[in-house]
């Protein structure tokens, strides 16, 4: 029962508490109070008094006073690339000992396909391959616009033009005007230099190198973001060749009749043509090829081999890892104040062409939890507390400044180490209360569906999802009714 207190604007309030649990801060002790939701009646205060009867003993009364808790945290903006295993952090000059947890993201498109290492020996019109194992998404597609190279501004230009700095400086090209290509079938905008101009230059191992890629389709229904390869192979065979039965599929796995099977991944798919990616070596005209999944069997009457070496991340402005869903897991103690409530910022990591040699950052090892880094332009520093190098994709919790799109980074004593394609960083927000409610959680694994360990004995063995259902019939009927469901004629 609270009491009533008219400096605190406090009335009287009452409630049942189901269990407590005690908590130690310094020389006191505090206990959070476990109320049944139906019996709270009346508005409990900050600062007020309460009192109850001791549960063991009638004629002990016990009073206390009433602490703020965090008691809500909510999602101002959404951002991309998080998941649900993501550490909140709650800070605050009063309060201690809460917790807020990510516990739904959100789905998107795929916007981008940022370049890392261009690679060599690509052609346009070569296609990409999108990975969409475990990301709940589909449909996503790409194709090289632009290879060897395209008119940059000259870095006089760059300097000049301030947006160009803002949104990553001198990867930038000069494009054609939207109306140059409405009349003819070519796609990507990009002023593109002539063969010729590599061989003047005495460039050519940059002939071939892919400049710009295009996306054909942003797929949808992304929860991840999926990784991007180029195709390796284009496979070529009659489609009707007594030699050819079946039709493959995009997406799945082909295997060739070589001493040692080689695999690879259809990417993209036309009638008996295939680009094959993420292959295991390669392929060659006269093999037989069989589809994994649709049980097509072809033999291959060509092949050509694309180029290798290049490099690719996916990314989201819109939506994908988007945090949704938060929730206030640990109420803690002691707040006067609402408290800051932040969340790690996410950087798209490139190589950074500039340095000799050049970090590999494609690697498991480029970087790792607990190493310090540092932003060349914005002088902002953090600490890395996930790498993602599939996705190239940096967790990292910053300790001063912000991090820019388009800086250098400095990994330890490292410069001019890699390059910040994108970042992107969620805010949220936590309110502090006296009452607040969670979703609870559970004790043990007992009753969950699909858990490995839960079997129910029937008449012969353990067996898996089997339950016991207890309904408001007679046991005549119920037998009625199965029967009936099983034998709709009799």
């Amino acid at each position: 029962t609270q009491t009533t207190d008219p400096s605190l604007d406090a009335t009287t309030a009452t409630a049942s508490v189901e269990t407590t649990l005690q908590l130690q801060e310094g020389e006191v002790t505090v206990y959070q109070l476990l109320l049944n939701l139906d019996s709270i009646d009346g508005t409990f205060v900050a600062g007020a008094e309460i009192s109850g009867t001791d549960n063991t003993n009638a004629d002990i009364a016990v009073t206390a006073t009433i602490q703020s808790i965090l008691v809500e945290a909510a999602v101002t903006e959404g951002s991309s690339g998080y998941t649900i295993d993501d550490t909140v952090t709650v800070t605050s000059t009063s309060g201690k000992d809460s917790l807020i947890s990510i516990v739904d993201v959100g789905s998107g498109e795929v916007d981008q396909v940022i370049i890392d290492n261009p690679g060599t020996g690509y052609a346009i019109g070569d296609n990409l391959y999108f990975n969409n194992l475990n990301t709940e998404g589909s449909g996503a597609s790409a194709t090289v616009t632009n290879i060897g190279g395209a008119v940059q501004p000259e870095a006089g230009d760059v300097a000049e033009y301030p947006g160009m700095v803002a949104s990553g400086v001198a990867a930038d090209h000069i494009i054609y005007e939207p109306a140059t290509e409405s009349g003819d079938a070519y796609s990507g905008a990009q002023m593109q230099l002539e063969t010729q101009t590599f061989t003047d230059l005495s460039v050519t191992a940059e002939e071939d190198e892919i400049v710009n890629v295009v996306m054909n389709s942003k797929g949808s229904g992304y929860e991840v973001i999926p990784t991007v390869v180029p195709t390796e192979f284009r496979l070529y065979w009659g489609v009707n060749a007594l030699t050819t039965s079946g039709e493959f599929t995009a997406g799945e796995t082909i295997t060739n009749n070589a001493g040692t099977p080689v695999t690879g991944i259809i990417a993209t798919l036309r009638s008996g043509i295939a680009s094959v990616a993420s292959t295991t070596g390669s392929f060659a005209q006269g093999q037989i090829i069989t589809g994994s999944s649709s049980g097509a069997v072809a033999t291959l009457t060509s092949v050509t081999t694309l180029g290798s070496n290049a490099t690719f991340v996916a990314w989201s402005s819109s939506g994908i890892g988007s945090v949704t869903g938060v929730e206030v897991t640990k109420f803690g103690t002691g707040f006067v104040a609402n408290p800051t409530v932040t969340v790690p910022i996410k950087l798209v990591i490139t190589r950074n062409t500039a340095a000799d040699p050049i970090p590999d950052i494609s690697t498991a090892t480029a970087f790792a939890v607990g190493d310090t880094i540092s932003g060349q332009t914005s002088s902002a520093t953090g600490v890395v507390t996930d790498w993602d190098n599939t996705r190239q994709l940096l967790t990292v919790r910053t300790t001063l400044g912000t991090f820019q799109r388009g800086e250098i980074l400095t990994r330890g004593v490292s410069t001019n180490y890699a390059y910040v394609s994108e970042t992107a960083q969620a805010t949220l927000s936590g309110s502090i209360g006296v009452v607040g409610t969670t979703a609870g959680a559970f004790d043990n694994d007992k009753g969950k569906i699909s858990e490995s360990l839960m079997k129910i004995q029937d008449s012969y063995y353990y067996q898996d999802f089997s339950y016991v259902v207890r309904v408001g019939a007679a046991i005549k009927d119920w037998r009625a009714e199965i029967k009936k469901s099983v034998h709709p004629a009799g």
